[in-house]
């Protein structure tokens, strides 16, 4: 896990499921489940944090494949825009102070909010939002940016559920 850089206290994960009779429990714990693996973006110090994937929606709850995906993708994935098709995943993003990402487009519906920091939303017609803690964005697979916005030495944090979408012919 990469050194604490924000305000935040160190983040605990805990997913919930059922035991073989069906008992409501907390789901099996492990290092990489209970305390988020963070990966780089780029080449700043910025990260991103997979917390819970589901291969399909709806969530098939029998036989847990949501928590068997979720084991891969923590040790797998280095693609912080990595969504499987029909699926949906549950991610943690953090921007260093700073950091303005380049232009791009996404190929999910994202659904987030904002827990620590100032971010600015660049759209393709130049339009800017400033969003603070508290703040939600439905990012609907439009061409965007982000800037953190917070002041010096302060990072933007934000937990976003992103899910395919049908391809948008433009």
């Amino acid at each position: 896990m990469s050194p604490q850089h924000s305000d935040l206290p160190p983040q605990h994960s805990y997913t919930t499921t059922h035991n073989d009779e069906g008992i409501s429990t907390f789901a099996p714990s492990s290092s990489s489940n209970d305390h988020p693996t963070f990966k780089p973006i780029g080449p700043s110090p910025s990260r991103f944090a997979d917390l819970h994937v589901s291969p399909s929606i709806p969530v098939p709850l029998q036989d847990s494949p949501d928590l068997t995906s979720t084991a891969s993708t923590i040790t797998s994935n280095t693609n912080p825009a990595d969504v499987p098709p029909r699926g949906v995943v549950f991610r943690r993003t953090d921007l260093a102070p700073g950091t303005v990402s380049p232009l791009h487009r996404t190929l999910t519906v994202d659904y987030g909010v904002v827990v620590a920091g100032r971010v600015e939303l660049e759209m393709e017609s130049g339009e800017v939002k400033v969003l603070g803690v508290g703040d939600t964005i439905v990012q609907r697979g439009t061409l965007h940016r982000w800037r953190n916005a917070g002041g010096e030495g302060e990072w933007y944090v934000s937990f976003f559920f992103f899910l395919h979408h049908v391809f948008l012919l433009l």
